[in-house]
């Protein structure tokens, strides 16, 4: 009987614990809250549209993104753009 009630106890907790890791990895990020941005690839011969371009740092929240964030925010061709207009223009 001891095995069994520690059995449905844990399992509710594992559940938490496995939908809070699905929903934080899934989550797309809040481009807004990026900060401490370095734009790589910025070549005069791309003018206008900077197609080299992509995003070689960024923090999230304080934290450095991860490789997955990376792919997630330089797959944004319009938040690149938008962020290389900022870096050359102010």
């Amino acid at each position: 009987m001891k095995t069994l009630y520690y059995f449905f106890i844990e399992t509710p907790m594992l559940m938490i614990q496995y939908v809070l890791l699905w929903f934080t990895e899934t989550r797309p990020l809040n481009l807004s809250k990026l900060s401490d941005i370095s734009i790589d690839g910025i070549s005069t011969s791309d003018y206008p549209d900077f197609c080299d371009a992509f995003i070689s740092y960024a923090t999230y929240k304080g934290k450095e993104l991860t490789d997955a964030q990376y792919d997630e925010v330089n797959d944004n061709s319009d938040f690149i753009y938008e962020q290389v207009q900022i870096s050359i223009y102010g």
